[in-house]
């Protein structure tokens, strides 16, 4: 929910897509779901922090060298006592997930459900532009960016507010009067019409 990326996006990651001293972590081409989602995409210190216990436990589990894989492929046993192949990835969850969805109260939550509320809360941010949004995430579908469109008008309609805010007020109770004196004289054009 920190990142953006979605459930194959994590799982393929290899330790040399994790880039601790940039702060960063590379989506490739192998789990994005098309070119558009290969992106860089900057840790915040919650996903780092993720990040960094998910590198402790692949170490633990044999994904040392740079093209081993942070979640490797469990062949059998348990999250504890498994035994792993670091060059095969995990291609599931699904035993943990039940357990952390249950223990958090979260019935219903999916994998991808964390992807859709990282773009819901960017898209919802009006300082965040979509070009940023579009960067961070990927991509972002058009029926996405309708369904916030009115957050970004008001994003928008503040920032020609602050413009006209600037202009001296001499400027302004000049623009103020010509609008009114032209809606004033579209009102009784309407009137004289009926």
């Amino acid at each position: 929910v920190n990142t953006s990326a979605g459930p194959k996006e994590v799982w393929t990651l290899r330790i040399k897509d994790v880039d601790l001293e940039e702060n960063v972590i590379r989506i490739q081409p192998e789990g994005a779901k098309n070119t558009h989602r290969i992106r860089v995409i900057p840790l915040n210190p919650i996903a780092r922090a993720a990040v960094e216990r998910a590198h402790e436990l692949a170490t633990k589990r044999g994904s040392v060298e740079g093209q081993h894989f942070l979640f490797p492929f469990r062949l059998k046993g348990n999250g504890f006592y498994g035994v792993y192949d670091p060059t095969r990835h995990c291609s599931s969850c699904n035993s943990a997930w039940r357990k952390l969805v249950v223990a958090a109260g979260l019935k219903g939550l999916r994998p991808y459900d964390l992807r859709h509320t990282a773009i819901t809360d960017i898209l919802q941010d009006p300082d965040v532009s979509e070009e940023t949004a579009k960067a961070i995430a990927g991509h972002i579908s058009d029926k996405i960016l309708k369904t916030y469109s009115h957050i970004r008008i008001s994003a928008k309609r503040s920032a020609l507010d602050a413009l006209f805010k600037k202009r001296p007020a001499t400027v302004r109770q000049t623009q103020q009067g010509n609008i009114l004196k032209e809606r004033l004289q579209q009102l009784k054009e309407d009137e004289h019409e009926l």
